[in-house]
């Protein structure tokens, strides 16, 4: 959470109440004012399931998503194949010498050359195993599922026993909170971490996700606030 005038940390201060810490404790902020730490998790709640995915929205993403995904996925398809044939080549050279030494044919460098071959056949096959692997899918139902989900994370918090998962799981929901006094209350801005949402539901496998996340930022945050 962060203090819209100064950009500092807000920070517990007394009961239930949340403040900038610039301003209570170091007095170099003038936003002293503080707001209630069960009003801001409602509001949080209330975003998350109502606002950051929208059905129109989350549809949008999508499109975004597989649109970037695709063409990732015909680089990633392009490089690959160019790979396996130049292993292919090389693997026919490297076949032809070995062949050749067997016939007794000793050349200057053929060594090093041999060397050199072997060598590109265990680059070229570990590029290959190595390819990113293919995007998953996301759900077309997105956008009730992640509700569904936050909505049994609302109830965890309430539960003692679960409440420390839970809150994990919900801060890697949230990039940050920016809170700003107004004249009657507060601005707030949230900001959150569509790539980790979109795991949330789906169960997709988090490295391969992953390997997405930045492209996912690329393309669906600087257009679709």
């Amino acid at each position: 959470i962060r203090c819209g005038r100064c950009g500092g940390r807000f920070t517990s201060v007394g009961g239930d109440d949340l403040a900038c810490a610039a301003a209570r404790k170091m007095g170099t902020c003038d936003n002293r004012r503080g707001v209630p730490r069960p009003l801001l998790e409602d509001f949080i709640f209330e975003t998350l399931k109502q606002h950051l995915m929208h059905p129109d929205l989350v549809k949008e993403f999508i499109a975004e998503f597989h649109a970037e995904v695709n063409r990732q996925n015909r680089d990633h398809q392009l490089t690959l194949e160019n790979k396996k044939r130049d292993l292919a080549e090389v693997t026919r050279r490297h076949s032809g010498l070995i062949d050749a030494i067997a016939d007794g044919l000793r050349t200057p460098g053929l060594k090093e050359q041999l060397e050199r071959l072997e060598h590109r056949k265990t680059e070229l096959a570990q590029a290959i195993a190595q390819a990113p692997p293919t995007a998953p899918q996301l759900h077309p139902n997105l956008a009730e599922l992640y509700r569904r989900k936050v909505a049994e994370l609302q109830r965890a918090l309430e539960d003692p026993s679960l409440r420390n998962e839970a809150l994990t799981i919900l801060r890697s929901l949230i990039d940050h909170v920016v809170i700003t006094p107004a004249d009657s209350g507060f601005e707030v801005d949230f900001v959150g971490e569509i790539a980790n949402m979109i795991k949330v539901p789906g169960g997709q496998d988090t490295q391969i996700l992953g390997h997405y996340a930045i492209s996912v930022k690329r393309v669906a945050g600087a257009r679709n606030q």
